[in-house]
């Protein structure tokens, strides 16, 4: 027995041997390109479930045990990630000292071991599909309201455009419009959990933004990122002594690009209108007076360090707007905290998330004439003095209050003052038709990763996502009668949304022979959504005392956008990824299920989806050369989801049971490197088809129902992306030269019905969404581009950086309204030079012609060429001008720099706002606002 135990001791102890001897000390120095070393860079361990690994200390080295044969990966924020492999050699410790390049700033197709992230998932592998990556360097050039406006014109088959409200959102949509009446925006996943509204965030506390193009990248998501997904990573606490970073920035902005408008002919008295005598002496009118400089003011403090186990991230975040138009406001306060705990040498893993944010904004001006003052701006009668007009109130004793001064708009009883628009002072609608915004959000999330064994992990997640939203109307007395009555007029709405998410992801990898490896991902997701708004309003029974118990009980009314939505999802997933060599096949299917909704089907959704993707050089064997790498990809995948729409009401006839509005995707793509990594060039290629989708149509006359949604609708969108970069890194200048173009075209394919009306823009079979029509029905053109194109340009000289940003627009047509008003009303160029020649336009009075102008007269060409953005960086961290600082720089920056050429009279660029049917259509939009300042960041 004794011989037996000794024998079992021996074999264990020589087992134990021989695993000791395939592990490896390996210890070595990461370094920048200029031999400084460089602390917290992430040295991990690819292919364990655990991702286990070490940080660099504060002189750049590492060390950590590691079995022979595998793959470390060196990674941290502004550098390059760079893979080495750990040599099988008979020497117990091993040195390895790694050099890791600058980020480059450029957009392009990551590499092939970039890592990407969907519902959290990170892949390190050859992917498929395309993707973009930006780091937090990149993304702080943009503006402070949006941490997205830095994307603009940046990735080809993404289109920014930024709305006439001025400040906070954005118009993202990639790879043309899909659905007739939903939401054609991108969806935005914050470290894993679906998250709207990304103006909400500090872009200082974002590390990085992945953009995954098109319904194929984002297939584990459903239906709701069809129209692609916009990744967003925030930042993460690291391992070191606590340090400190201060950023602040101020940019002023002026509005420009506005109509060109005449001076010379005036109005007969108590008339609106311009279609007077010459006037002696041009006017001194200029409609610049009335905008003043607005600007923006962020400045953001963040906090991150700890200990190996426990690291913690704060920071606090402010800015304050103000802007070009008089009493208007918008500012944001932001509050982010984010811990992460290691238990268990790295098998338990807790990252805890919490976030507030505040809101509050004034006089968003969007676009109409309704509480608008850019319309009485505009049309303001050329004989009369504008600067009486900021003086817009007068005290009336007898009534005990100011009341509105609009000496223009004042009008006689046989000459009204306009031609029915209701036109008030603009200064009076500036500060007397007052629109306060607040909104209160708060975000938790929580995520803990299970390490069970070196191939089997788990990790689950959940977040809850609440936001508080009020909205007043605020219309003092003297008002005009069509907003207000006598005493004034008083609305206040409110709104509260609850959001809650959570998932269960099990992951498991495994070599199955040789070089056949896969990896499976399954889990579970859980979603809900809760949605109340009501709001009340009514004329006023006291004066100016804004409160609903003031409303005259006759007058008070429930506002008609009340909602009362509840919707509850629950999904299953499963991903797997195969490896054989170079070549990888990924394979996902998700099944979704309504856990709410009373008209969807109660059948799982099912949404498949298929990639190949390989390395060409290495199938064929192929030495090429200056040709370094060449990877081709395709895709298929379908994406559905149960139903969500929520305006249901008893005037609506539905189906008995609605199937889900389901998208189906083609791509195929090729990325090359060329002249060692000098030189990229990429191409893809894609097809999406969106079929039942919901469309109304008229029901019999005397039904009990008004119409009825039929799911009849089907959209195609077909397109192409081409992006180059070329990189000159040598040690004292280097420079990066960036170029995509993009061409998207979408067909109405079917309708059900022979047409559906909404104002300019008419839907109908065989033409796009986004076409113009007239009142006759007149096809006028199509406010989608042909081409899309961006350039970007970064150097580095030494301790200066210099970045541009150009962005172009080939076709498509937009239509205005605003130049109509301006030739009923007299007041454009146009009806100035056509009154100088002395002729009547074919033969007609230049009055009548201008005021009876067909539509399509006012439908201009799209095409556009702008300097986007500039920004001139200096660097001091080279230089120890300061005991303690660690990085200190000073930007100057500029946006919206120079329109290089636009024949339309407003900015095509610019949308109403983010809906569909909100661009290339302008009535009184804000003008486009060119922004200039400088930022400063320490850290410390």
């Amino acid at each position: 027995m004794k011989n037996k135990v000794r024998w079992l001791i021996f074999c264990l102890l020589w087992l134990s041997g021989v695993a000791q001897a395939q592990l490896k000390f390996v210890s070595g120095v990461v370094k920048e390109a200029d031999g400084t070393p460089l602390m917290g860079v992430s040295v991990v361990v690819r292919g364990t479930a655990s991702a286990k690994g070490v940080i660099t200390d504060v002189d750049g080295k590492y060390q950590l045990k590691v079995l022979a044969g595998s793959t470390l990966d060196f990674s941290t924020i502004g550098f390059r990630s760079v893979s080495k492999l750990v040599p099988k050699i008979n020497a117990a410790e091993i040195t390895m000292n790694v050099v890791l390049p600058e980020e480059e700033i450029c957009f392009y197709p990551a590499p092939p071991e970039e890592k990407m992230i969907a519902l959290g998932i990170e892949k390190t592998s050859n992917i498929p599909y395309k993707i973009e990556a930006f780091t937090q360097k990149y993304i702080s050039q943009g503006q402070s309201d949006n941490a997205l406006s830095s994307l603009d014109g940046m990735v080809a088959g993404l289109n920014v455009q930024r709305t006439a409200l001025g400040v906070g959102e954005r118009r993202v949509m990639m790879r043309g419009m899909r659905s007739l009446f939903s939401d054609n925006n991108v969806l935005y996943v914050i470290d894993g959990v679906p998250y709207d509204q990304p103006s909400d965030l500090n872009p200082e506390d974002i590390k990085e933004v992945r953009v995954l193009m098109g319904a194929s990248a984002s297939a584990l998501y459903g239906a709701s990122a069809a129209n692609g997904v916009v990744l967003i990573q925030t930042q993460k606490p690291q391992n070191r002594d606590i340090r400190v970073r201060l950023s602040s920035s101020l940019q002023f902005e002026n509005a420009y690009d506005l109509p060109q408008m005449q001076n010379t002919y005036g109005n007969e008295a108590g008339q609106y209108t311009s279609w007077g005598r010459k006037l002696s002496t041009p006017s001194s009118f200029d409609a610049k007076d009335f905008f003043r400089t607005g600007y923006q003011a962020m400045t953001a403090v963040n906090l991150s360090g700890g200990s190996i186990s426990n690291r913690t991230y704060a920071s606090v975040g402010a800015l304050q707007t103000k802007g070009v138009v008089p009493n208007t406001a918008y500012n944001r306060y932001n509050i982010w905290v984010r811990n992460v705990n290691e238990l268990l040498n790295e098998d338990i893993v807790l990252d805890l998330t919490g976030g507030y944010t505040h809101q509050f904004q004034r006089n968003q001006v969007g676009h109409g004439i309704a509480s608008n003052p850019i319309a009485g701006l505009y049309l303001y009668p050329r004989g009369e003095n504008f600067a009486q007009e900021r003086y817009f109130e007068r005290y009336d004793p007898a009534a005990g209050y100011a009341k509105q001064y609009w000496y223009a708009g004042s009008g006689t009883a046989d000459t009204p003052a306009d031609m029915g628009e209701n036109i008030q002072n603009p200064y009076w609608v500036a500060y007397r038709n007052v629109r306060p915004e607040s909104k209160d959000r708060y975000f938790l999330s929580s995520k803990l990763f299970f390490n069970i064994s070196n191939r089997l992990s788990l990790t689950t997640r959940f977040s809850l996502d609440n936001s508080y939203y009020k909205h007043e109307d605020r219309h003092y007395a003297s008002t005009l009668p069509a907003y207000a009555g006598e005493n004034g007029y008083y609305a206040s709405e409110k709104e509260s949304t609850q959001q809650q998410y959570a998932d269960a992801i099990l992951k498991y990898v495994s070599t199955i022979y040789g070089h056949l490896q896969f990896t499976t991902y399954a889990g579970a997701i859980y979603q809900a959504t809760a949605q109340n708004r009501e709001g009340y309003g009514g004329n006023l029974l006291s004066p100016n005392k804004f409160n609903i118990a003031n409303i005259t009980p006759s007058q008070l009314r429930a506002l008609p956008n009340h909602l009362d939505y509840q919707q509850k999802n629950g999904a299953a997933f499963l991903l797997a990824e195969v490896w054989w060599k170079y070549i990888q096949l990924t394979a996902s299917g998700r099944a979704d299920f309504s856990l709410s909704h009373p008209y969807a089907s109660s059948k799982a959704v099912i949404s498949p989806s298929v990639g190949l993707s390989t390395s060409l050089l290495r199938m064929f064997d192929l030495d090429i050369k200056y040709l370094l790498n060449a990877k081709v990809w395709a895709f298929y995948t379908e994406v559905a989801a149960p139903l969500r729409y929520k305006g249901w009401n008893e005037r609506i006839f539905l189906p008995e049971k609605l199937q889900p509005e389901r998208t189906r995707s083609y791509e195929a793509g090729i990325s090359t490197s060329w002249l060692n990594d000098q030189v990229g060039l990429n191409a893809a290629v894609y097809r999406t088809l969106t079929s039942n989708q919901l469309v109304p149509t008229a029901m019999p006359y005397g039904s009990v129902y008004t119409y009825q949604w039929a799911q009849a609708g089907e959209v195609e969108n077909q397109g192409i992306e081409l992006s180059a970069i070329y990189r000159n890194n040598s040690s004292l200048f280097r420079y990066r030269l960036a170029l995509n173009a993009t061409a998207n075209r979408n067909k109405i394919t079917q309708l059900g019905t022979e047409q559906v009306l909404n104002d300019y823009f008419r839907l109908r079979e065989g033409d796009q969404i986004g076409d113009l029509y007239d009142t006759n029905g007149k096809r006028l053109g199509s406010t989608n581009p042909d081409w899309l194109f961006g350039l970007k340009g970064a150097m580095t000289y030494k301790n200066w950086d210099f970045d541009f940003w150009i962005k172009a627009r080939l076709g498509g047509e937009v239509l205005s309204d605003t130049e109509r008003y301006l030739d009923r009303y007299g007041v454009s160029q146009a009806s100035a030079t056509a009154r100088d020649t002395e002729n009547d336009l074919l033969g007609i009075p230049a009055p009548y012609y201008f005021q009876h102008k067909p539509t399509e007269k006012y439908v201009y060409e799209a095409t556009n060429l702008r300097l986007q953005r500039l920004a001139l960086t200096y660097h001091f961290n080279k230089i120890s001008m300061i005991k303690g600082f660690r990085d200190f720089s000073l930007s100057l920056i500029a946006d919206n720099v120079l329109m290089l050429y636009n024949k339309a009279p407003f900015d095509p660029e610019l949308v109403s706002g983010t809906g569909t049917y909100e661009a290339g259509y302008d009535l009184f939009m804000l003008p486009s606002v060119r922004s200039y300042g400088l930022k400063v960041n320490f850290q410390f």
